[in-house]
């Protein structure tokens, strides 16, 4: 399944904020927190697919054991969380 191709920025709305793709074709809804700050989730959703892409090139650039088993675990785990894949 293929996500919906970044940048995709924050808009602000008269009562929420919403993240959305350039061409409009994704659009999150409203985004209202109770205990978070809005803008910082936000931000978070709208790096999603350039933060996709870094985990992809650092894991296809660095060799296997070259920055630790456990943070290339954790980057396999994003990654597979992210493209919905099951862990082998």
């Amino acid at each position: 399944m293929n996500h919906t191709p970044g940048p995709w920025k924050i808009v602000e709305g008269t009562i929420c904020l919403h993240v959305e793709s350039e061409d409009r074709s994704f659009s999150t809804g409203c985004l209202c927190f109770r205990d978070a700050d809005p803008w910082a989730n936000a931000r978070l959703i709208a790096a999603a697919p350039e933060l996709l892409g870094a985990l992809k090139a650092l894991r296809a650039q660095v060799p296997p054991y070259s920055l630790g088993s456990s943070i290339l675990a954790r980057v396999d785990e994003a990654l597979f969380k992210a493209e919905g894949k099951v862990k082998v």
